[in-house]
């Protein structure tokens, strides 16, 4: 099945798709007026393109427009310079007819109001008062207290279980340096404390004197 769609000089990209998806034939000749610029944008004709791809439409174009032309020819929609030529060519028949813009348009959607449901008045209220004493007796606030301390012993232990707790064990590293140091144990008197800097150490110098006698056997006598 066929049909010939003429738009109107006013028709927007929106109004284009809306024709083609409420047309009720698989092939698809439109008529594009010399005053509709719409489709002169690449990127409209490759939105035209990927509906009639959706709703397995063959679709071709007739305009005069060169710009049109080329934008279409991007989108890959086949195009006819008139009218004639795409009958002549048989892609739409002789006898195919060429209604007016106003009857390819899709039916409009009138939104009616519903009218609001009445209000309903309640009449005679009545309003129940309960009086109470007021009081809280000592087995009341007894309960009370044991309740919240109960509460609160939970929540501590809820608490310190949830906690994040960890033991730490440091080890000290142990290295064994070991080096040679000259000192000099130096009599002077000026020295009097260590200096680091000439590896000296203060020192006195001591004299002890010893004396030892003994005896000795001769291995000869005289006569």
């Amino acid at each position: 099945m066929e049909q010939i769609i003429q738009l109107a000089p006013d028709d927007d990209i929106t109004s284009i798709r809306n024709r083609v998806e409420w047309a009720e034939a698989r092939r698809i000749l439109m008529l594009v007026p010399r005053r509709n610029k719409t489709l002169r944008s690449v990127v409209h004709q490759k939105v035209l393109a990927r509906t009639a791809d959706m709703l397995n439409i063959e679709l071709a174009l007739v305009t005069q427009d060169m710009r049109t032309r080329d934008a279409a020819k991007q989108a890959g929609i086949k195009t006819f310079a008139a009218e004639w030529i795409a009958r002549r060519r048989g892609f739409v028949g002789k006898i195919a007819e060429k209604p007016a813009p106003e009857k390819t348009t899709a039916p409009q959607i009138h939104l009616v109001e519903a009218p609001a449901p009445p209000r309903v008045r309640i009449k005679n209220k009545k309003l129940v008062v309960v009086v109470g004493s007021g009081r809280v007796g000592c087995l009341q606030q007894l309960v009370a207290l044991i309740l919240a301390g109960i509460l609160g012993l939970v929540l501590v232990l809820v608490v310190l279980a949830l906690s994040p707790a960890a033991t730490v064990t440091l080890v000290p590293q142990v290295d064994v340096i070991t080096a040679t140091v000259t000192l000099l144990a130096d009599p002077a008197a000026e020295l009097t404390e260590v200096n680091r800097a000439g590896s000296a150490i203060p020192a006195q110098a001591v004299q002890v004197e010893l004396s030892r006698f003994t005896e000795v056997d001769t291995v000869e006598k005289e006569n």
